[in-house]
């Protein structure tokens, strides 16, 4: 099976998406092209972000402090559609 040339951005809400997964999101991904971009968004000084500070590194992704501006409202919730591509 020929891979993608096909390139992917990955932008994790580390709020809502387990690290323990990360391998197998990868892995998922990979079957669809290249993934080049990868950042993580989150409010690194809560306590929910720990489990990601420990992968970070081991698979090149960029951590983006995003703030706690209101609460009960997801910051995800606020990307500009230009940001999101569906299939």
């Amino acid at each position: 099976m020929k891979q993608s040339e096909e390139k992917i951005a990955l932008l994790i809400d580390v709020d809502n998406a387990p690290a323990s997964k990360i391998d197998v999101i990868l892995s998922e991904l990979a079957k669809y092209g290249v993934v080049n971009i990868r950042r993580a968004y989150g409010n690194w000084k809560s306590p929910k972000s720990k489990g990601w500070e420990a992968v970070l590194h081991e698979y090149a992704i960029q951590p983006v402090q995003q703030f706690d501006y209101t609460k009960g409202m997801r910051w995800s919730f606020c990307l500009p559609k230009s940001w999101m591509r569906f299939a």
